[in-house]
Order: C-alpha cells, then structure tokens, then sequence
C-alpha cells in the first residue's frame, strides 16, 4: 500500500475540468473522441459536445494516480446524470474551483475542517434560496422552453412537450432507435415494475441503463440460492437469446455464475417485492400479472411448481426489457391477448365491488399496468452517430422537463446560484471560496468577462438572465435561458459534498500498481 497527499488526486479533477470546460454553453465547443468499436463503424473519431459523455471517455492508467480524481468526478456525474439529466460540466467546473480556492486558504493557515462545515452550512442555505427563487413551470410554453434549451432543437422540443402533454409526468416515455430516417412519436404495449437490476455489473448501454432483446424471462417466488436453475436455461438456450430472472432473492455463488455469464450474452436479475406472510397475496397478484404479460408459468410453492424442475415451456419473453436502477419496463409481451384481456376485465369489475380504498385504487392500478400504453419517442437518422447523438439529447431532455415540472425553474449561465448566494451569510471564510467558484461557470462562458458579471448581478433580481448568442441581458424567458431549479440544487449538493470531504483529507492509501 502507498500513503501520498491528494495533491495527484485534485490534479486529475483539473485536468478533467479543463477538457470538459470548453462545451459549456450554446457556443460550447465539440471535442473528438477516439470510436472504441471501429469494427463496426470505420470512423475513427466522433464528435460531441456532452460534457458527461467527454468525462466518461478520459481514461488514465491506474498507475498514474490523477486517474483517482477523475474516477471521482465519474461517479458524481453519473448519479447526477441519472437524476435529472443536465448539469455534468457545470459541476465538474464548481467543484474544480472550490478545491482549487480552498487549497489557498489551507496553505495560508486556514482550518480545513471548518472550511468543510462552512461548505456544507452553505450548500444547506443555497438549495434553500434556490427554491425561494423557483418559477413554476404553468403553461406549455415554459416546458416547451426547458425542452428546447435541453435539446437544442425547437423541432426535438416540440416532440418532447407533446409526449409529456399525453403521458402526465408521472407517464412513462421511452426513446427508441428506428432504421427510418425520421423522429417521431408512437403509442405501445409495455408493463412497468419499480423494481431495477441489483448490480451494475448487467449496465450494458450508456451509464444506467441494461436493454435486453427479446429475452427469456424466468419468474419465481423462490429465492434463488444455488445456480441449478441458471445452468439448466444456459445449457438449453440454444438461440443465445438474453435472460431476465424475476426473484425475491438471489445467492452470491448464483449471482457470480449470472454474471460471468453476462460477459457472452446479455442477461439480468431484479427483486420482486418481498412481503410478510400477511401479505403473500400480494405477491402472487403482482407476479400473476408479469406472468399473464409475458406468457411465464410463475414457479412457486402456491402454483405447486419447484425450479429443480424447470422446463424451457415455463419461460416468458417481451420484445425489448429495459432495465434501470430503480424501475424495468417490458415492452411487446408475448402472453396470450385473450389472457390479458380476461385479467384487465376481472380487475376493472373489481375494482367496481372492492369495499376498501386500498383494495379498490390497486386494483385499478393492475389493471392500468396490464393495459400500459407507452410512449416511445422513434429516432432515425443516416449515421449511428447522428442517431445515438439525438437519442442522447431528447434522453436528458426529458429528464430536464420532469425536473422542471417538480421544482420549477431558475435564471440560468449560474446566475440563480449567485444571487442565492447573496442572501446567505457574508461573515463565513468559506463564502469568498464559494462566491469565486459560483462565478467560474459565467466567467467560462463569457470568456472570463467580470465587469459584464458584476453589471448583472448589479440589478439585484433573481429573473435576470444573460444569453451569450445575442449578448442580452433580461429576463429569464425573455433571454430564454433557464436551469431547472432541481439541477441546480443537485450540482450544489453534490459538488459541496465532494469538495468538502477532499477538503477535510490529507492523505489517501491506495494500492501501488506496478508501471
């Protein structure tokens, strides 16, 4: 093992922070980056100007020790990503400043620990301010600007608000890739679980997401502790088709084979819910649905079956699984249509009889999944590329969109965070830290222009908003320059939390690897 400072760790956030920085904004530029799978496309390079996409890309050798400060930036970006779909240049950029700000301090004789719980008395007092601040999201018109800030496109953000007006917010809309040449939106069959995989290890697309085609499904109320089950189907799956497992329970010996398996063809594993005994009906109700879907015969003690013996006729399919930490949605079941429509007709004349609330509104619920209409929003082009790149942008779109309708939205270019900023307390070492970092996304933006930043913040007014394409300051929606107050709060909270944990630091032990 190796005790050193941190000093190669910050070095890596900078050097991360100064490739990324450049693709801040509309006038952000584009970064090429190397095509790892060009035995499938011949291009060597691509372009892109996504600042998490240009982070998940730079790759150092471990044993080059700034590779533990990007990693750390890594992982931040993609809970953030995750979570509201914008904001990975920004954060990278604050938290980059704040390191880099409070590393004068230190040296200047300044405790470490309480400029760490200063930040974070800060961040507490800036997320507040921020949703003081906060416009609601009241017409189309709002959302439909969110939209098109986030995708670039008044064309792409007119589909996006579209499918958001039909679905609701709490709807579920997915995007698809298409081999015609077009976008556009189109109603299918899905069901929808909360539950998602249990180990990154089944990610196969993007940061977040296990997508499986056309796959056997296994369902079980058996907690699966010995990999007998899974041998059997590996051994019979002639076809290479991908597997999904629906169980309460897996074993690490289980889990390890699945796993292992996953490196030849894509598989997954999710929870069912696990209820008491007093609840076991509830259970069976929910499993009995995905059964009835995807045309699975339900291994389980109350349907008298066992997986010692497994068939291949008791496995179910859907077309597409797209699986997410927290949620799964299965597309184009292949139960009978005369099954489901049996259940969804059982479930809605319950629901017509039910006494108690409860029994009543999840009954409707079942019936609501069975019947699920989604939305996919279709994407084609002429190149995987142009694709793969529209894909990406509605993706964090939408995610804008949803956020804006929670919490609303604030100025943008990092204004909002300066003004909430001013109202929190003046007296705190850390609040000079603090102010020169909120700054240095604007200052990135505008080519380091102070005295524009300080005429701005001049007006005192949490509305006004600047718009570097036509160089006019006004307001927010006038500007049409926006932030989602929740992306806001995030690249707050997250960046605080690491400087602040870096801050406290002094050493880190790591493994030495050999050069």
């Amino acid at each position: 093992m190796i005790i050193t400072n941190l000093n190669s760790l910050f070095q890596g956030i900078a050097l991360t922070a100064k490739t990324v920085a450049g693709t801040l904004g509309p006038n952000g530029r584009l970064v090429l980056l190397e095509n790892p799978d060009t035995l499938v496309d011949t291009t060597p390079f691509y372009v892109t100007q996504d600042g998490a996409r240009v982070i998940s890309e730079i790759k150092l050798p471990k044993n080059d020790y700034r590779y533990l400060g990007v990693e750390l930036i890594k992982n931040a970006v993609n809970k953030l990503k995750e979570e509201v779909g914008d904001g990975s240049t920004t954060f990278t950029i604050i938290v980059n400043a704040l390191l880099q700000e409070a590393k004068k301090y230190i040296a200047a004789g300044h405790d470490p620990i309480g400029i760490s719980k200063q930040l974070k008395e800060i961040q507490d007092k800036l997320c507040t301010q921020l949703e003081l601040i906060s416009y609601p999201i009241e017409t189309r018109y709002d959302l439909f600007t969110v939209a098109k800030i986030a995708s670039k496109s008044a064309e792409l953000a007119e589909l996006i608000t579209t499918a958001i007006e039909l679905q609701g917010q709490e709807g579920q809309i997915i995007v698809e890739e298409t081999k015609q040449v077009y976008v556009g939106l189109e109603r299918i069959s899905g069901y929808q679980l909360d539950r998602g995989y249990i180990h990154d290890a089944f990610i196969n697309v993007g940061y977040t997401e296990c997508i499986l085609e056309n796959p056997l499904i296994l369902l079980t109320d058996y907690s699966l502790m010995s990999s007998e089950a899974i041998k059997f189907i590996t051994k019979h799956n002639v076809n290479n088709s991908p597997l999904l497992i629906i169980t309460p329970e897996i074993g690490e010996h289980a889990l390890t084979e699945l796993i292992e398996y996953n490196k030849k063809i894509p598989c997954c594993v999710i929870k069912n819910p696990s209820f008491p005994i007093s609840r076991i009906k509830r259970l069976l109700e929910w499993t009995e649905d995905i059964a009835i879907f995807t045309g699975a015969t339900l291994i389980s003690k109350e349907t008298g079956r066992v997986l010692k013996y497994l068939k291949l006729d008791d496995l179910g399919s859907v077309k597409k699984a797209i699986i997410k930490k927290n949620s799964t949605i299965l597309l184009g079941g292949t139960g009978l249509q005369e099954n489901i429509n049996k259940q969804v007709y059982g479930l809605e004349e319950q629901a017509k009889w039910l006494k108690n609330d409860f029994d009543r509104e999840r009954a409707k619920l079942r019936a609501t999944q069975l019947t699920g209409n989604i939305i996919a929003i279709k994407v084609g082009g002429y190149t995987d590329y142009e694709v793969k790149y529209i894909k990406r942008l509605i993706e964090d779109a939408l995610a804008s969109c949803k956020s804006a309708i929670r919490k609303g939205v604030v100025a943008g270019t990092g204004l909002a965070n300066l003004y909430a900023l001013k109202q929190c307390s003046h007296n705190l070492l850390a609040y000079k830290i603090v102010e020169k970092a909120l700054q240095e996304p604007f200052l990135t933006l505008t080519n380091g222009n102070k005295v524009l930043l300080n005429e701005i913040l001049n007006y005192n007014s949490p509305y006004i908003s600047y718009n570097v394409l036509t160089n006019k300051t006004h307001n927010m929606y006038m500007t049409g320059v926006l932030d989602t107050t929740e992306t806001c709060q995030n690249i707050i909270k997250y960046a605080f939390s690491l400087a602040s944990e870096l801050i406290s630091s002094q050493y880190i032990v790591i493994k030495e690897r050999k050069i």
